[in-house]
């Protein structure tokens, strides 16, 4: 060729040896689990702080009567186990993400939950001077007037908010890792090098 010009030189044993040790690499990618795994886990974490589903859904809000027992930050945040208890899990060529906690699943699924007919006791209030007792319950502590009273069956509505599942973030994040791991083995990080001289 006259004039200016440049030449490629292909390696082909030393790609066919990449190709041969990715496609080993691929029968075992417990590695690449393990990174999603650590990427899906806070990002699930995160979905309680900022109480939306991975669709980016607000969750339900909670009723009036829940939100004045409420003593945590937020929802599903009473006491931080839930949101704590998100772990992965790699089996085979599989990871999961979730928690073991019983009551996760009418959270993440919602439903009706039956609560059976119960006894309980009960604390007021008494004003000394009147005699009346007050309308509201009061810790056992600051009571002076208790009853023993029967709480008939009942059951509950609890909305579903689902913290499980994979947002579009997600999605990317896993192809990420999943590029990242495949590519390794081509030295894409050492700045082009590799099997082209």
């Amino acid at each position: 060729m006259s004039g200016a010009s440049y030449s490629i030189e292909v390696n082909a044993k030393e790609i066919a040896e990449r190709l041969a040790h990715l496609a080993k690499r691929m029968d075992h990618v417990q590695d690449a689990l393990v990174e999603i795994g650590e990427v899906l886990v806070p990002s699930t974490q995160q979905r309680f702080g900022q109480a939306i589903s991975p669709t980016g859904a607000p969750w339900a809000p909670l009723s009036p009567r829940t939100l004045a027992q409420k003593k945590g930050p937020g929802i599903l945040r009473e006491s931080l186990a839930l949101q704590s208890s998100i772990h992965y899990q790699v089996e085979g060529d599989e990871v999961h993400v979730g928690t073991d906690l019983i009551y996760a699943a009418i959270h993440q699924f919602g439903g009706k939950v039956h609560h059976t007919a119960r006894k309980a006791t009960v604390n007021f209030r008494q004003d000394k001077r009147t005699g009346e007792v007050g309308p509201r319950f009061v810790k056992a502590k600051h009571a002076n007037f208790v009853q023993d009273v029967t709480i008939g069956a009942h059951d509950t509505e609890v909305p579903a908010r689902p913290y499980l599942g994979l947002s579009a973030k997600d999605e990317r994040d896993i192809l990420d890792a999943l590029w990242d791991y495949i590519l390794e083995d081509f030295g894409a990080s050492d700045s082009g090098g590799g099997a082209i001289a």
